[in-house]
């Protein structure tokens, strides 16, 4: 840091430094000896503890990005399953509707076409977990 600089940052309190100058006196601390570093605390005007404070900070906010990162591909690959799962559930509902229709007209009809397909296959309608829905057909 030149020599102009670091006097305007001495004129200022520590509170009002930026980020980046906080993150350089950090910096600039952490490759200090013990003895160096009370020197190098006094010349800047910063207590030990605004400079562990702020290197706390930097490690959260460097932490938090990866823990986001992790989460929010946690969190998109749940999301991506549950589409799935909902479009599955939805196709199931589609035709559970579309074969209720079906019976529906089914009975509706006159007695005379009923006589006529006593005869015939009888459709039993349910509901199965994974696929939605199942239809199964019997002789009455």
């Amino acid at each position: 840091m030149p020599i102009g600089e670091e006097r305007e940052q001495e004129a200022r309190r520590p509170e009002d430094w930026s980020a980046e100058e906080k993150l350089a006196a950090v910096i600039g601390a952490g490759r200090l000896g013990e003895s160096e570093l009370g020197e190098f605390l006094r010349r800047r005007g910063i207590h030990q503890s605004q400079l562990e404070q702020w290197k706390q900070a930097a490690l959260e906010a460097l932490g938090s990005s990866s823990k986001s990162s992790r989460s929010s591909s946690a969190d998109t690959r749940r999301i991506r399953d549950l589409e799935k799962q909902l479009q599955r559930k939805d196709r199931g509902l589609a035709e559970t509707a579309a074969l209720l229709v079906l019976q529906k007209n089914h009975h509706g009809r006159s007695p005379t076409s009923r006589k006529r397909n006593s005869g015939g296959l009888r459709a039993t309608l349910g509901l199965d977990g994974e696929a939605g829905c199942f239809l199964a057909f019997s002789n009455p």
